[in-house]
């Protein structure tokens, strides 16, 4: 699971980059630059 830690920044009409932390797995407590997409 992730969390969005960040203002997700709008990068085009159905995407945006945000940073977000894993959420228990294997890296939990990182975080990272995510490309994130909306469902249409």
């Amino acid at each position: 699971m992730f969390e969005v830690v960040s203002e997700p920044i709008t990068v085009g009409w159905n995407s945006a980059t945000a940073r977000v932390r894993e959420v228990g797995g294997t890296h939990d407590g990182n975080e990272f630059p995510a490309y994130l997409r909306t469902r249409s």
